[in-house]
């Protein structure tokens, strides 16, 4: 059963990485400086995220910030 949840885990460290990379790109693609400063913001938050469910701090997320 622990290898499920670990995979799991990755699964969804993976995703936040993809989301991440997708904010990034749209940050890319013209956006003023605002709005880019704010999706780059975003996609670090999703990047804090994945590592923090890598790390297997899920728990503690909610309560961390």
């Amino acid at each position: 059963m622990e290898s499920l949840k670990l995979h799991g885990n990755q699964f969804a460290a993976d995703r936040y990485r993809a989301r991440a990379q997708i904010i990034r790109g749209s940050a890319a693609e013209g956006a003023g400086p605002t709005v880019r400063r704010q999706l780059l913001q975003i996609a670090e938050e999703y990047d804090w995220l994945a590592e923090a469910v890598e790390n297997g701090a899920v728990g503690l997320i909610l309560t961390s910030r």
